[in-house]
């Protein structure tokens, strides 16, 4: 259910061409990910969120990445 939703949420994100809310939704995208121990597919999903963010000079949702990517790590 998370995984649908946050997919959901990434489709809209892209349909609207919203790069900094697709990026929010990777990050949702890639916490499923985590959820279902799914740890290799979180990583490259909050990698790719980690690129827009950077992309866009939004140092906030970089920063989230960027901890997520570290959560990953210390798990995997």
């Amino acid at each position: 259910m998370a995984m649908q939703v946050a997919t959901e949420q990434r489709d809209l994100y892209q349909s609207e061409d919203d790069k900094i809310g697709e990026a929010y939704a990777l990050l949702s995208v890639a916490n499923a990910y985590g959820m279902d121990e799914k740890l290799d597919d979180a990583m490259s999903t909050a990698t790719e969120a980690q690129t827009i963010f950077q992309e866009g000079n939004n140092k906030r949702g970089e920063g989230a990445a960027w901890h997520m990517i570290a959560e990953k790590k210390m798990v995997n």
